[in-house]
């Protein structure tokens, strides 16, 4: 099998430096390569840290850090994600009363998008387990993490609306 040195220079003993020095122009294969071998050097940091962070169950900030077996972890990131996900329902039931027309359609969509990306994004943590036992406990520990963000991220687009809307509408229990 060549190499990608080979696939460049035809000599696959010809160290790196030499098919650098040979090249006639900014433009020539060696130094693409060399450019290309430089900036994907510069992005693995990047990558690992990503990688690192999608996992969620070992995050700083994941609720489940005292479960001990995996079957422990698979409960409390259960529990965590079903009360997350009521947190979100409870919250968009105070956020579009809040909104309307555009605005309501536009969070509406932006939610229906969320919901995908979310799904994709908790699958794809899923799938880094595959055939693991800790699959299971990755994507409940996604769907926790990232219904608790899209949390914040609603409370910082829409509090102020909420906290004007309900003011304005008088409190069902007369309060």
């Amino acid at each position: 099998m060549a190499s990608a040195i080979s696939g460049l220079d035809g000599d696959r003993t010809r160290p790196i430096a030499a098919i650098a020095s040979r090249s006639t122009g900014p433009q020539s294969a060696g130094m693409k390569w060399l450019r290309l071998m430089a900036g994907s050097a510069a992005l693995l940091p990047a990558a690992i840290a990503a990688q690192a962070l999608a996992q969620h169950m070992n995050a700083k900030d994941a609720p489940c850090q005292d479960a001990v077996i995996t079957s422990e972890a698979a409960e409390c990131f259960s529990r965590a994600a079903r009360a997350q996900d009521q947190a979100l329902t409870a919250l968009l039931g105070r956020v579009r009363p809040a909104t309307g027309g555009d605005e309501l359609k536009l969070l509406n969509r932006a939610q229906a998008a969320w919901v995908q990306y979310r799904q994709l994004s908790c699958d794809g943590e899923y799938a880094m387990y595959e055939g693991g036992t800790a699959a299971p406990v990755a994507r409940l520990a996604c769907l926790e993490a990232l219904t608790r963000e899209r949390i914040k991220q609603l409370h910082a687009a829409y509090n102020w609306r909420v906290e004007k809307h309900e003011w304005t509408v008088p409190h069902p229990n007369g309060r």
